[in-house]
């Protein structure tokens, strides 16, 4: 997981500290919802996570009790800390940081967000002809000299529900049924696309721009 406090990728070491509300046996298989506090200090910032934990307690046929996940939520802090290189201008900064506050609580809005922000990076920054976002990344994809990492999730975002099949007037954000650990693997993907479109081209201007300053001082020394 990634801390909410810190942004740095952790282990997930999470611990129940309370069952907040039981509610009694019900219903013609037999289950409740209970609530569980947890709670984990993150060993790279020391600052303490809680979450609430929603699950189904149920019989099967043996009357032993097995346990079902109905949702997760963040209670301190509320919400990821946010973050984006300061190369990436606002038309996209403002999307991804708020695709990074809302991934715990919302993880559909989040990829929503994520959507729309591919498709603005394919259109922008890669030239790519309008139309739906799955022939956009068709397009971008046969392009030569692309890194293999890119290509190979672009392919693999496909696999994400219907991520990429919806028709261009739809750029707002379709709302996808997707995870938590699909929502953190989509923000990574528009972490590499910022830095192979924006970071790494600015990064190369700023050493051509150095190296041509040291060498027109080199001149004049000469001279």
């Amino acid at each position: 997981m990634i801390c909410p406090h810190c942004n740095i990728a952790i282990h997930d070491n999470f611990e129940s500290i309370h069952e907040v509300y039981n509610k009694p046996w019900q219903g013609l298989y037999i289950s409740k919802i209970e609530y569980f506090l947890h709670q984990m200090i993150c060993p790279s910032c020391d600052m303490p996570i809680l979450k609430m934990q929603i699950v189904k307690a149920m019989l099967d046929s043996n009357r032993d009790v097995f346990f079902a996940p109905v949702q997760e939520y963040l209670i301190y802090p509320k919400y990821n800390k946010a973050v984006c290189p300061k190369e990436v201008p606002d038309e996209y900064k403002k999307d991804f940081l708020e695709a990074q506050a809302i991934r715990e609580i919302s993880p559909k809005s989040s990829a929503a967000l994520c959507r729309r922000i591919l498709q603005q990076l394919l259109r922008k920054e890669a030239r790519v002809s309008p139309s739906n976002l799955n022939n956009e990344i068709d397009e971008f994809l046969k392009r030569n000299g692309l890194p293999s990492h890119i290509t190979d999730d672009l392919h693999s975002l496909r696999k994400i529900g219907n991520f990429a099949a919806h028709p261009k007037e739809d750029i707002a954000g379709h709302i996808l049924d997707v995870d938590q650990d699909e929502v953190e693997w989509c923000l990574n993907i528009i972490s590499s696309l910022f830095d192979y479109f924006l970071i790494a081209p600015a990064a190369a201007a700023n050493r051509r721009k150095s190296l041509e300053s040291k060498l027109q001082k080199d001149i004049k020394a000469v001279s």
